[in-house]
């Protein structure tokens, strides 16, 4: 009798705890992403979630880490002399061997034009090695307390182990964005520069498509790779409020558009469902 009535106070408030940590949100979002979130960037409150704990590839988004990690570690006016191993597949900034830039161009075209071969540039200048760099851009997420995160690439080619969640990414992300210098460049449209050797040219075009679809959008950062789908971190300024959402998974081609769509809904559904209020 003893223990059936224990097992019934234990049943009661396993159901009590369920209730306790359950979180009701206002309304459905309908998002078409594997997983998402949307936050508020100053506070870290959780505005809506889907899904936002789940390990998965990161696709591009990934240099939002690399490009705050090179940031706080140099000076932008550092010389990189560029390498053939710093040539790999995917979306190319197309840097040419032995050409000179400074660290603050490879960052414009890291972030705008998503150029891996810049982030396998900046990565080798800064941490010594691909290998080197990720140990550091790992450092930076365990002091961020991103124990789901673990970087391989500073690109996010699709590597073993290489993944984060939805979550934590968001987290990289507000802090990303309390750097004055990232978030000069996530907001800049297209730049132009030379190399050092003034014999080439280089502009570079921001694939941020969010950045004109929301008054007050200004970043962060596409992805996509066979593994991830299509990804994206974007950043809103609306009414002294920042958002940052989260969508990874959000489709894979031909729906190109399924990201922007799930951004956009995200972004409305805090604007419409959540206000500051002064206490006292």
């Amino acid at each position: 009798m003893f223990q059936k009535r224990s097992k019934k106070l234990l049943s009661a408030a396993l159901c009590v705890l369920s209730l306790c940590f359950s979180v009701q949100y206002p309304q459905a979002v309908g998002i078409s992403a594997a997983a998402a979130i949307l936050m508020e960037a100053d506070s870290g409150r959780i505005l809506y979630a889907q899904n936002s704990d789940q390990e998965l590839g990161i696709a591009s988004t990934t240099k939002i880490m690399t490009a705050l990690v090179a940031i706080e570690s140099c000076a932008l006016d550092e010389v990189v002399e560029i390498k053939q191993s710093h040539m790999v597949e995917g979306s190319s900034m197309y840097l040419k061997v032995g050409e000179e830039l400074t660290l603050e161009t490879l960052l414009y075209g890291l972030m705008l034009c998503s150029g891996n071969d810049a982030a396998v540039a900046i990565a080798e200048h800064v941490g010594g090695s691909v290998e080197g760099f990720a140990e550091m851009m790992n450092a930076r997420a365990d002091e961020l307390g991103c124990s789901h995160t673990r970087f391989v690439t500073p690109n996010g080619l699709d590597a073993e182990g290489h993944c984060t969640t939805a979550a934590e990414l968001a987290k990289i992300a507000s802090e990303a964005i309390k750097n004055e210098t990232f978030v000069k460049i996530i907001n800049t449209a297209s730049h132009s520069f030379p190399n050092l050797e003034g014999n080439r040219q280089y502009q570079v075009n921001n694939k941020d498509s969010f950045l004109q679809m929301m008054d007050g959008a200004f970043g962060i950062k596409t992805g996509f790779t066979a593994d991830a789908g299509y990804c994206f971190v974007g950043a809103l300024n609306r009414d002294g409020r920042l958002y940052i959402s989260v969508v990874l998974g959000s489709g894979w081609p031909p729906n190109k558009s399924y990201k922007w769509k799930d951004t956009v809904k995200l972004m409305n559904y805090g604007i419409d469902n959540y206000e500051k209020q002064a206490i006292g």
